[in-house]
C-alpha cells in the first residue's frame, strides 16, 4: 500500500504517512518497560531511542518513509490483545487519535481507550523529543472510536482486511463506501495485489513520498 501511495500521490494525501504494525508494538513494549511495577511514565525524563526517533525523522526501514515534520497524520494497523485488528489515525495537529473498528462488539469503548493509553501518552512525548521546535506540548492526546459511518464485518475473521481498507480510504480521505458483504472481495483483491507486487520495485527518486525530508 505504501508503494501504491508513492506512485499515485495524486490519490493518496501527502499530509499523511502510513506506518507498519510494529510501530504500536514498539510503543507498547516501551510502555510496559517504563510502567513495570506501577511506575508512572514521565515524559520530561524519558529518553527515546533511535529506533523510535527514526520513525519520526523519516529514517526507518519502511518503504517510502518520510519526516513527520511534513505530515499532519500518521496511519497504521494495530492489534488489540493479540486477537483483533483495528486501524489507527493519529492527527498530530489536532492531537486526536481515532481507532476505526469493524467489530465494535469485540471490545468496549472503555477497553479500547485503556488499550490506547500507551499511545496517547507516549506519542506526544516522542514528537516533542524528536521535533522539539515543531511540537512543544508533551501532554496526552485524546482517543476516540468513531461509530457513525464505520462499516462492520459480518463474521469473526474479516477484521484484518477491513483494517487495511480503512487505512486505504483514510489515506485518500475518502468516505467509507463498503459494507459487511465486501470482506470476501477484499480478500481476493489483496491476494491479487500481493501476487502482482511480489517483486520489489523501487520508487523513482522524484516522488514526494519516496524522499526523506531533511531535519
Amino acid at each position: 500500500m505504501r508503494r501504491r501511495g508513492c506512485y499515485y500521490h495524486h490519490l493518496y494525501k501527502q499530509d499523511s504517512v502510513l506506518l507498519d504494525y510494529s510501530f504500536m508494538v514498539k510503543i507498547q513494549g516501551r510502555w510496559s518497560t517504563v510502567t513495570k511495577g506501577k511506575k508512572q511514565f514521565k515524559h520530561e525524563t524519558y529518553q527515546w531511542d533511535n529506533t523510535m526517533i527514526d520513525y519520526v525523522i523519516g529514517k526507518s526501514h519502511m518503504h517510502a518513509s518520510v519526516h513527520w515534520r511534513s505530515v499532519n497524520r500518521i496511519l497504521f494497523p494495530a492489534n488489540v490483545n493479540g486477537n483483533h485488528w483495528v486501524a489507527v489515525e493519529a492527527d498530530l495537529k489536532e492531537r486526536v487519535i481515532k481507532v476505526f473498528d469493524s467489530k465494535p462488539d469485540a471490545y468496549s469503548v472503555d477497553q479500547i481507550l485503556k488499550w490506547a493509553t500507551c499511545l496517547r501518552k507516549m506519542l506526544p512525548s516522542l514528537l516533542a523529543y524528536a521535533i522539539p521546535d515543531a511540537y512543544t506540548d508533551p501532554s496526552s492526546f485524546t482517543v476516540e472510536r468513531p461509530e457513525e459511518s464505520v462499516p462492520h464485518q459480518q463474521n469473526q475473521s474479516d477484521c484484518g482486511v477491513f483494517t487495511l481498507k480503512f487505512l486505504e480510504y483514510l489515506w485518500a480521505r475518502k468516505q467509507f463506501d463498503f459494507g459487511e458483504k465486501d470482506g470476501e472481495p477484499f480478500r481476493i483483491q489483496l491476494a491479487t495485489e500481493i501476487f502482482q507486487n511480489s517483486k520489489e520495485v523501487p520508487c523513482v527518486n522524484d516522488e514526494p513520498l519516496c524522499v526523506n525530508v531533511a531535519t
